[in-house]
């Protein structure tokens, strides 16, 4: 754009699934975070949000932008603006029939790291983001998502509402994957 030429620029939310749980990316951060309270059976007690934005909303999202008239020049922040606070993921968790017990970070942190020695955690290839992200409590950018709903809303296009439908489409799907196990308890 500096150079005079016709672009724009597209940032992603944690995209881990689609809206209706028929996909789910194991591999990022959100989902290695949720596996791991599962697997050690504590999560850590945190007052931070979660942001999930389906895949299905981002494709739909990018060929509206992309083949909109005069949407080029702007950047565009494709996240959901709903967030659901992670101690009501991991209530959902335990409402799904796993059992988590929540003990304070740094206690949750000292059970992470035996677990990465022992077994292995699926936080293993990301310890270092968990450290800065969750022990030392850096707090992820906050993206402002008024051009891309300025340009989405006519269309119709909206980031589906991070909760307990689609949290719990995503479980599923991880359990379908063999990603999360059974769970143990019955749902209450």
């Amino acid at each position: 754009r500096a150079a005079g030429q016709h672009a724009a620029v597209h940032r992603l939310g944690r995209v881990v699934c689609d809206s209706a749980g028929r996909s789910a990316m194991t591999e990022h951060f959100t989902s290695r975070v949720l596996k791991a309270c599962v697997d050690l059976g504590v999560a850590p007690e945190l007052d931070v949000a979660l942001e999930i934005t389906p895949a299905d909303y981002v494709g739909r999202a990018l060929a509206a932008l992309a083949t909109s008239p005069g949407s080029t020049g702007r950047d565009y922040h494709l996240v959901g603006d709903s967030r659901m606070p992670f101690l009501d993921a991991v209530a959902q968790l335990k409402r799904a029939g796993y059992r988590i017990e929540v003990v304070d970070r740094h206690e949750w942190w000292e059970l992470l790291t035996a677990d990465v020695e022992g077994r292995g955690s699926a936080l293993r290839p990301v310890l270092d983001a968990v450290q800065r992200l969750i022990i030392e409590g850096e707090h992820a950018l906050e993206l402002d998502t008024t051009h891309a709903r300025r340009r989405l809303d006519p269309l119709g296009i909206r980031c589906p509402a991070l909760d307990e439908s689609l949290l719990g489409a995503l479980v599923a799907r991880f359990r379908q994957e063999g990603f999360l196990p059974e769970p143990t308890l019955a749902s209450t």
